[in-house]
């Protein structure tokens, strides 16, 4: 379907690949471009191999370090965006990874950022490092829920 792809997986299969997981890819055709999909279904064929059935959630993901915000040490420059005044240390932030897609499959036109499930406050302000630039973002709407991830709606 347009949504959504199978994969064989041959006779054995690493423990993590189960329902709820997400996996990057590229493809063929853009080597460049991350893809994110979560894993939909896991079943063992007839033969013994195990199938499984996934879902694209969005393209060019980026791989990023994700922070809480402390409001004390930001000024907003513009709506939604944060100047922050003093530097980041991501280590002392206690930092985190996350995934920003540009264009996702289930919400066209909006920016979803993927979350640790446990580090998931509604409303709350996180700082995003992408290609070594610091930006302030507030979480909108949650848009995907699983049992170890979230995906969120960042401002475009």
């Amino acid at each position: 379907s347009s949504g959504g792809f199978a994969v064989d997986l041959g006779k054995e299969i690493n423990h993590w690949v189960e329902p709820g997981q997400l996996v990057g890819y590229t493809t063929t055709d853009d080597k460049t471009t991350l893809m994110i999909a979560e894993i939909k279904s896991v079943r063992k064929q007839a033969n013994g191999t195990y199938r499984a059935g996934l879902e694209f959630i969005g393209s060019h993901g980026v791989s990023m370090k994700v922070a809480h915000n402390n409001p004390e040490k930001s000024t907003e420059a513009q709506f939604g965006y944060f100047v922050e005044d003093g530097t980041l240390n991501f280590d002392a932030l206690n930092a985190f990874d996350g995934i920003l897609l540009k264009n996702t499959n289930r919400h066209a036109g909006k920016n979803t950022l993927i979350l640790p499930r446990n580090e998931y406050k509604r409303g709350s302000e996180y700082v995003i490092q992408v290609n070594g630039q610091d930006k302030l973002v507030q979480v909108g709407v949650l848009q995907m829920k699983q049992r170890e991830w979230v995906g969120v709606e960042l401002p475009a």
